[in-house]
């Protein structure tokens, strides 16, 4: 089937047609494709008469899903895009490509020193999907598969319980001259309780006892009255070009005012690192004593790192286990350092990575201006901030998922009155 579109591939040719020859406006054809009119889907009514102006009416039908690209298409088309020839958009035009993302993801590899491949098609890829079967019919394979002498003890037992589902597959079809699909021996040994000895059981994960996690004394509670009331922090990694060395951030941001109040690079993700971006941050802020907010990693749990946290007054609040927005502040962050400038620009070697990342934060602090902020930088908003009795305070806008978790925090806590 092909693919399901919320305007038909006429009617948006016909919009193109009249956007190109000025019979109607952007406005008026929002309005009569039933479409909200504002910037953004104007935006939409642009693209898809660019589209007919160059790619003309064929692009507007139903597109190869399995279109291929060449490793040197991938190459110019990514070094045309990093060259500042045109948007995503215009690079996808110009090379034919379906979609921005695909040409999102080339670039992404491309700045990574990963090596652009050409597209080599496996018959995998296109097999159809069989179609799913009920527990009942399962059974019902199973009995059939005993009763004809097709067992599957019968291999497991004859290679001493090496097989596992693939290689039992190949074994029964080779065997008993069958075809059945490696899903469903798969099934059909789940059920039997058959499983391959050759791996050993790993180790369980161990925790950190209960005695090392502090509460969560934040509750997503990311507005901050002032500068230095609530700090929050973490580690992140980027990849070294040319080598397979990682490089690792740990970083320690102000709520108030988003400001990065210490950051350390390291080759290490150790103990050393988080330790030190703390002693900068108490450096750099003689007298503070703030909540300090973390995820449960082994550095944060570690009892040198409360000790410092307690010898300097301040209070320490970990995120829940797998809740990584109940450190929201310092993951979004992540998001925008890498977005902004580790994807965007192809590194040399560690040097200049390591270079880039310092001018980044310096960026972020003084010259990234923020419309939450009223237009000011962070540290524009924290030097007004510690200079005024009553600082200002900036509202953060309302989210969904944070005011659910609100409510249930308040629901738990009418259950426990």
């Amino acid at each position: 089937m092909g693919r399901k579109f919320k305007y038909l591939p006429e009617d948006k040719i016909q919009v193109a047609k009249d956007y190109l020859s000025g019979i109607k406006s952007t406005k008026e054809i929002c309005s009569e494709l039933g479409i909200r009119y504002n910037s953004n889907k104007g935006n939409i009514v642009r693209i898809w008469a660019r589209k007919y102006q160059e790619l003309r009416e064929m692009s507007f039908y139903d597109k190869p899903h399995n279109k291929s690209y060449s490793s040197r298409l991938k190459i110019e088309a990514v070094e045309s895009y990093l060259r500042g020839e045109g948007s995503k958009q215009d690079i996808c035009f110009k090379y034919e490509i379906l979609s921005p993302s695909i040409l999102g993801r080339w670039i992404k590899k491309y700045n990574s020193n990963i090596e652009l491949k050409d597209y080599k098609s496996k018959w995998e890829v296109y097999m159809a999907k069989g179609r799913k079967t009920s527990k009942e019919e399962r059974v019902e394979i199973v009995k059939y598969c005993i009763n004809n002498e097709r067992t599957y003890k019968e291999a497991a037992d004859k290679y001493n319980h090496i097989l596992g589902y693939r290689r039992m597959t190949n074994w029964i079809n080779r065997d008993k001259g069958t075809s059945f699909s490696k899903g469903r021996v798969q099934r059909i040994m789940n059920l039997l309780g058959i499983k391959a000895l050759i791996r050993a059981k790993r180790k369980k994960y161990k925790g950190s006892t209960s005695k090392a996690i502090a509460e969560n004394v934040l509750h997503r509670e990311f507005l901050a009255t002032k500068p230095n009331e609530k700090w929050a922090t973490d580690v992140t990694e980027f990849k070294i070009p040319a080598s397979n060395k990682k490089l690792y951030l740990s970083a320690i941001i102000d709520l108030y005012d988003r400001t990065i109040v210490s950051y350390i690079l390291s080759n290490r993700n150790n103990t050393k690192l988080v330790f030190d971006t703390l002693d900068l941050a108490i450096e750099s802020n003689p007298g503070a004593k703030p909540l300090v907010h973390s995820d449960r990693g082994f550095q944060y749990t570690h009892k040198l790192f409360q000790k410092k946290i307690q010898k300097n007054k301040m209070i320490q609040s970990m995120s829940r286990v797998g809740c990584c927005l109940d450190n929201a502040p310092t993951e979004g962050f992540w998001g925008i350092i890498k977005s902004e400038m580790y994807y965007n620009f192809r590194f040399e070697n560690e040097d200049e990575l390591r270079r880039t990342i310092k001018d980044y934060i310096y960026f972020y602090n003084n010259n990234r201006y923020q419309e939450r902020f009223g237009n000011l930088a962070p540290m524009e908003v924290r030097r007004k901030a510690m200079s005024s009795v009553n600082p200002r305070q900036y509202p953060i806008p309302e989210n969904k998922r944070i005011l659910a978790y609100k409510a249930m925090l308040e629901e738990k806590k009418k259950k426990t009155a």
